[in-house]
């Protein structure tokens, strides 16, 4: 299994994005989806369109990502 984040392509403060444990990018979109959609069911939009980026390999082991802005 891998950590993806899943970015909707919205910002705040930030990139808005929820964090992910799957076995591919699109295993990662699919659990993230409804996540998304439980956010703001009233904007499709919201869950439209949703990036997965890989954050780490074999979570089944201690490591730490890269440093990100």
């Amino acid at each position: 299994m891998n950590l993806y984040r899943v970015y909707n392509g919205y910002t705040g403060f930030s990139a808005v994005h929820v964090l992910a444990t799957a076995a591919s990018e699109q295993d990662a979109v699919v659990l993230a989806r409804p996540v998304f959609e439980r956010e703001q069911p009233e904007n499709p939009g919201y869950s439209a369109n949703l990036d997965a980026e890989l954050v780490l390999t074999d979570v089944t082991k201690a490591q730490c990502s890269d440093v990100t802005d």
